[in-house]
């Protein structure tokens, strides 16, 4: 497996997701980092997910050869983009749900996209 390969990548999770009503309101995810020293990783990236008494709780595992915590830290904001966007709309297809929050969105369809460049002809 070269750098930046996915394979080998695994998602388990305890239970689904409780049916609730969030259309409108904020949801209710909030990230923490949290560093916790493995020594070795058993897969090149692994999400594990449980529940609590506090809510659905996430820790993902990866090999430090491959990603890199700013890396792992954009991915999570994506996958909690994704779960909110679950929250708010359970009964869409998964492509049609957001993975970028509106600033990261702003950058990537705005902020890099301005090529338009004036050219003074002669």
């Amino acid at each position: 497996m070269g750098p930046g390969s996915l394979t080998g990548a695994v998602s388990t999770k305890s239970d689904s997701l409780p049916d609730a009503d969030f259309e409108g309101e904020k949801t209710p995810i909030t990230l923490e980092y949290v560093p916790i020293d493995n020594s070795t990783a058993k897969l090149d990236l692994a999400l594990e997910m449980m529940e609590s008494p506090a809510g659905l709780i996430g820790c993902f595992e990866y090999s430090t050869d491959l990603f890199d915590a700013a890396t792992i830290e954009r991915m999570t904001g994506h996958f909690a983009q994704l779960l909110e966007g679950i929250i708010v709309n359970p009964h869409a297809r998964i492509g049609d749900l957001p993975l970028l929050g509106e600033k990261e969105r702003q950058q990537l369809l705005v902020e890099w996209n301005a090529t338009r460049q004036h050219i003074v002809m002669i």
